[in-house]
């Protein structure tokens, strides 16, 4: 009988924790609904996972994977398959790709995991450990059969009424997850690059009501004073944007902090929309600008944006004193040196200093993926680390999808930019000091362990874009 259950998302432990997911919050939440909060003891880590599984003992374990991280999720389930444990896949990896199911994972749930999580374990009550008739008749899953075949069954519908999912539970989870909130699932465009939209299938919201609850939950967890709103594209709907503002206004939640809309497209931007959303307290917009070069940007983006748009959107946030922070991305496909020098001319002139610079990964699902897939670049047994993009560029080791750039041009790239950031940060921090020395001077002697830890920060990631 399943009594404890191990959550753990796959992360690589020697990394920061950038950009952790939720979606293991969720099923916390819809095991508890489901079950009520007693019945299982339900317990979550991204780290020193053989050591949590020896100390607490699970009947289960359950391992979200994105595709560059599924390496260690492999090792996860061996881990847990040599300690007699049954192992649940879940995320956008195995999703995308359930051929990669090994014999370490009993099952694989495809898609949104809440409903499936919960039929799963009330089969484990009602007849015991999983038999391939009964999992036969779970949609949404995958798992291999007594023979070692993949066995693929009826896809599942995706969740009507996300409110249903519930909120959460930010006390169980990762620090890292503490001011952050997810208002929506799935995005309406198809960038060649992002796999989202293949795995989410289409847009669905949160209520404007449970979002701001969610962000009052995020906030009594969260010890500083900035919300992430991590949407793939939280403006999409402009009038549920407006009712979120009343509400958040109404809950005075704009005097107590600021928010961050990751997740922002340079064609949905105007004065209104910034207007609005700065009676929020939004402090900075994410926006995928991509390429500085017109051609590079329509293989990625189709025609739906340009570059006079990324500029357009730029500048109306900054005119009206909020940050603009650009996702820039390297090595598309026929991409040259020149045209990826335009992206660095783009920072210098744009950005001032805020962006993310990534090089092109292939990911299950999309067009980029399909490409690699036909020049042999990938395959359903590879190195998956190869394909992280995240955290730094590992240029010696990362695979290129671009065959008009050499690595040694791609370095340079790489370093124009880094010294590009730099730089303006670096100017950034004279400024601020030249136009008020007296408040730059008190807020570092009076705060020493702030100014130790950004100190630390930027040693740590100098050789990294963020």
């Amino acid at each position: 009988m399943i009594e404890r259950i191990l959550f753990v998302e796959a992360v690589d432990p020697d990394r920061d924790y950038i950009f952790p997911g939720a979606g293991i919050g969720y099923l916390l939440t819809a095991v508890r609904k489901a079950f009520g909060p007693e019945r299982f003891d339900l317990r979550m880590t991204p780290r020193d996972v053989e050591a949590t599984i020896d100390a607490f003992k699970p009947d289960l374990v359950g391992i979200s994977s994105m595709t560059a991280t599924f390496t260690r999720a492999q090792r996860i389930a061996r881990a847990a398959a040599e300690r007699g444990l049954p192992v649940v896949m879940g995320g956008m990896h195995i999703t995308l790709l359930p051929e990669c199911l090994n014999a370490d994972m009993r099952v694989g749930v495809l898609g949104e995991g809440e409903e499936a999580l919960v039929e799963l374990l009330r089969l484990a009550e009602e007849q015991g450990p999983w038999r391939d008739e009964h999992l036969a008749r779970v949609k949404g899953i995958c798992y291999r059969d007594a023979t070692g075949a993949l066995q693929i069954t009826e896809p599942r519908p995706p969740i009507q009424n996300l409110d249903s999912v519930g909120l959460i539970p930010y006390d169980d989870l990762p620090e890292a997850l503490e001011g952050y909130v997810l208002t929506s699932r799935g995005c309406p465009y198809r960038c060649a690059f992002c796999s989202s939209s293949h795995y989410w299938k289409r847009l669905r919201y949160h209520s404007p009501e449970h979002t701001v609850q969610a962000i009052e939950n995020a906030a009594r967890a969260h010890p500083g004073d900035m919300i992430w709103i991590m949407d793939d594209l939280f403006i999409a709907d402009r009038q549920r944007v407006e009712t979120i503002v009343r509400l958040v206004r109404e809950r005075g939640l704009h005097e107590r902090y600021r928010f961050s809309v990751a997740g922002a497209r340079a064609n949905m931007i105007d004065d209104a929309i910034v207007a609005l959303l700065k009676t929020m307290n939004v402090a900075a917009f994410g926006f995928g600008v991509e390429s500085g070069d017109s051609a590079v940007l329509a293989s990625l983006k189709g025609d739906q944006i340009t570059i006079e748009q990324n500029i357009h959107a730029i500048e109306t946030v900054r005119r009206m004193g909020l940050i603009a922070f650009g996702y820039l991305i390297v090595g598309a496909p026929g991409e040259t040196l020149a045209q990826a020098r335009r992206t660095v001319d783009f920072a210098r002139r744009h950005l001032d200093g805020q962006f993310h610079m990534s090089l092109l990964t292939p990911q299950p699902g999309t067009p980029i993926w399909d490409l690699a897939l036909k020049k042999g670049l990938v395959t359903n047994d590879m190195e998956w680390e190869r394909l992280n993009a995240n955290y730094q560029w590992d240029i010696d080791n990362a695979l290129l999808v671009n065959e008009a750039m050499t690595r040694d041009e791609v370095r340079q790239i790489h370093a124009e930019l880094v010294a590009a950031q730099k730089r303006a940060h670096a100017g950034a921090f004279v400024r601020e000091a030249l136009k008020n020395p007296l408040p730059t001077a008190r807020r570092h002697l009076l705060r020493p362990r702030e100014s130790i830890r950004s100190l630390w920060r930027f040693w740590k990631r100098k050789r990294q874009l963020y």
